[in-house]
């Protein structure tokens, strides 16, 4: 993705001040006037000449320089063109914390590629840019404030460690936001971004349970009571990613939990996730021991045992064609066949 934000860098708009230039008896050295007496549109402009050499050698580190001195000044553009080259690597040393700076910079301004190619670092998973987008979309930055994305991508960075995503969250969590100190509970349950400590994680979860928060109250039936419908449940949120980040290793444990005590809907949910490898490596009998668990006729009626019934007919059906698929290659392999 970063070479399509690099390839779009190159292809700009030509703002008004290069078409101005290019229209009198030397525009390069006019230009060059203007973008040493510190006009930061004119180094923008120089910038791209250079990188396209049109009117001047084609020099990217020579384009580089004039896009930096520009960014300094706040110049979207060559903020955007920055921070691609940064991610790229071209024409400058490859350095992805300078590339989110950068794209930072230019999508508080409003930059829509800026913004995209912010977004697209973030999902790859670096907790920078997570939280920087982050702080965007909570001030309305360059567009419109979206909180609930914005505690998203907070949560995310949190999780990784991220020093200022984490103190975001213990602040709120302390003001009394019941969401926070649900993520934050959770954090230090799972040592996720933050030390372990059972002790701190249950007082955070039934602060927010305190406030109606339904996960947290999920959390802790499941977590603390044992309770097999909300361990079910708890594995479904993570199997979604419904109000916590989607996580199909935690999802697997907790519908294993559930499953152990008899829960019929989570001995089919593990069954599929052994039958498709999500959170554990495939495996095609485990699946069907799940399934047949969750398929046996004393559950007929509960919720999950038909499903669980037309899971393994299926599986069983797979297992045979493959089987043939092989008999069949085996025999056609064999001396005069």
């Amino acid at each position: 993705m970063m070479n399509l934000f690099s390839a779009l860098a190159s292809r700009v708009i030509i703002p008004i001040t290069l078409l101005v230039v290019a229209c009198s008896d030397d525009p390069a050295s006019r230009l060059r006037g203007d973008a040493e007496k510190g006009n930061a549109d004119a180094q923008y402009d120089l910038g791209v000449m250079h990188d396209r050499g049109e009117g001047v050698r084609k020099d990217a580190v020579e384009a580089i320089r004039w896009y930096q001195k520009a960014a300094q000044q706040g110049h979207a553009s060559a903020q955007f063109i920055l921070g691609s080259r940064y991610a790229s690597g071209e024409g400058i040393d490859r350095d992805p914390s300078q590339a989110v700076h950068w794209y930072t910079e230019s999508a508080e301004q409003g930059h829509v590629w800026a913004r995209k190619a912010l977004m697209e670092v973030a999902a790859s998973g670096q907790p920078d840019a997570q939280f920087a987008l982050g702080q965007i979309l909570e001030n309305g930055k360059g567009g419109e404030k979206e909180i609930n994305a914005a505690k998203r991508w907070f949560r995310r960075a949190a999780r990784q460690g991220h020093t200022e995503a984490v103190f975001w969250y213990q602040e709120a969590a302390k003001q009394g936001d019941a969401e926070a100190q649900f993520v934050l509970g959770v954090m230090h349950a799972r040592g996720a971004g933050i030390s372990k400590n059972p002790a701190t994680a249950e007082r955070w979860l039934r602060r927010a349970a305190e406030q109606g928060h339904q996960r947290a109250i999920t959390y802790i039936d499941a977590a603390l009571q044992n309770d097999a419908k909300a361990q079910n449940q708890l594995g479904s949120l993570y199997d979604t990613g419904e109000g916590v980040d989607e996580d199909d290793t935690e999802a697997m444990l907790w519908y294993r939990e559930a499953a152990q005590q008899g829960h019929i809907g989570a001995q089919g949910k593990l069954g599929w996730m052994y039958e498709n490898g999500l959170g554990i490596a495939p495996n095609s009998a485990e699946a069907i021991r799940w399934y047949q668990m969750a398929a046996a006729p004393e559950n007929a009626g509960i919720q999950g045992y038909e499903s669980a019934q037309k899971a393994l007919r299926l599986i069983k059906s797979k297992i045979r064609a493959e089987k043939q698929r092989e008999e069949i290659k085996r025999a056609t392999m064999q001396p005069g066949a």
